[in-house]
């Protein structure tokens, strides 16, 4: 088996991290857009006051979730090593993606919400983190701007 060559991983990397910010960021307001669908789907009226809660947690439990532990779930990738983190935040962002494009309930949905913050908030310091430890300070920069205009663009 080959391994990789250098130069190469650093590219997989960069894509695989781009990936990776593309789907945290474009997750944290595609519900936004997609709001009129997802409640016919539900059968739930949005403009009943009662259900004003379920609209504003679509939104919220996702960025909520990916706020509160962004930082502790960065700092466990520096502990226990970034892959071991990275994987399981891919793996619980796709189950919250497919959870949430199955759900029978609104509850449901909302709970499929959070998953997908946590894993955004495993997936992103790691993808990040991993980059920085690639990339001499001289390829930083490009490097950086490649994922800040990916991140602007897909926000």
């Amino acid at each position: 088996m080959r391994t990789m060559a250098p130069e190469r991983y650093k590219w997989v990397a960069l894509m695989t991290a781009t990936l990776a910010v593309l789907l945290a960021t474009l997750d944290g307001s595609i519900t936004i857009i997609a709001m009129p669908d997802i409640f016919r789907g539900i059968e739930l009226d949005p403009l009943d006051p009662g259900n004003s809660s379920y609209l504003l947690w679509m939104i919220l439990g996702y960025l909520v979730a990916t706020s509160v532990l962004v930082v502790s779930l960065g700092r466990l990738g520096d502990m226990v090593g970034r892959r071991r983190v990275f994987v399981p935040g891919v793996l619980g962002f796709t189950a919250g993606s497919a959870l949430a494009c199955l759900a029978p309930t609104a509850g449901v949905l909302l709970a499929a919400r959070v998953v997908q913050g946590a894993g955004a908030a495993m997936m992103v310091p790691q993808a990040l983190s991993s980059l920085q430890a690639l990339y001499s300070p001289r390829e930083r920069a490009p490097m950086y701007g490649v994922i800040g205009a990916v991140s602007g663009l897909s926000a």
